[in-house]
């Protein structure tokens, strides 16, 4: 049995922890017009010989920790869906690389800096929101949760640093098409170190979803 089931049958010694384990707050990380900046995952009491959980490789931590923008577009696009038109955003949710796009006006140069600050923000809100859903599993006792983090940690690093092959010598260009695969690396970095985190704590019996200390 594992540490995360036994979590769920101790209920009597967690029934406190398990009353405050989600409040949904969305946007959590905004504070002041600032924003958190989490440190690589920690393994509290873990193997990383015998942990289930990937091994974070420094590359992607340090995208997953760059700081966020904190203008006033991130701000509006993290906060909520219907603040700014994101019709035209899905597309660059796609695996990069991107059809090259010019921007050479000081105008294109300054939709391009918003577009990468709305995407920012978006994908801040997207991140919470399914932080939420697994929280709702969590208290529902779902067990194969901590199976599909895994599952989607190992799929996705994949998928991070086949991407960070092909781009990462034009991801410093200033051109749209560079940017926004600059911005791909980060924010799909940061669900990555998210997911992880949540995975760690599970793992360990923990409960990655108590907002009660925020």
């Amino acid at each position: 049995m594992t540490n995360f089931e036994v979590y769920f049958r101790d209920k009597e010694l967690r029934s406190e922890q398990n009353r405050r384990a989600y409040r949904k707050r969305v946007g959590r990380h905004l504070r002041k017009g600032t924003v958190h900046q989490s440190p690589p995952p920690t393994r509290r009491g873990l193997d990383p010989h015998t942990s289930s959980v990937p091994v974070l490789p420094p590359a992607l931590i340090t995208h997953a920790t760059m700081r966020l923008p904190t203008s006033a577009m991130f701000l509006e696009a993290a906060q909520s869906a219907d603040a700014l038109d994101e019709s035209e955003l899905p597309s660059w949710e796609e695996d990069p690389p991107y059809n090259a796009e010019s921007d050479s006006t000081p105008e294109e140069e300054r939709f391009t800096r918003n577009l990468v600050d709305v995407m920012l923000g978006r994908r801040s809100r997207l991140s919470d929101e399914m932080k939420a859903e697994r929280a709702k599993r969590f208290e529902k006792r779902d067990l194969d949760l901590f199976t599909e983090l895994v599952h989607s940690i190992k799929e996705r690093m994949v998928r991070w640093f086949t991407v960070y092959d092909i781009v990462q010598a034009s991801v410093e260009s200033s051109r749209r098409h560079n940017r926004m695969a600059a911005c791909w690396l980060h924010w799909q970095a940061r669900d990555i170190h998210r997911i992880t985190e949540e995975a760690l704590e599970l793992e360990i019996g923990g409960n990655p979803y108590d907002n009660s200390a925020l």
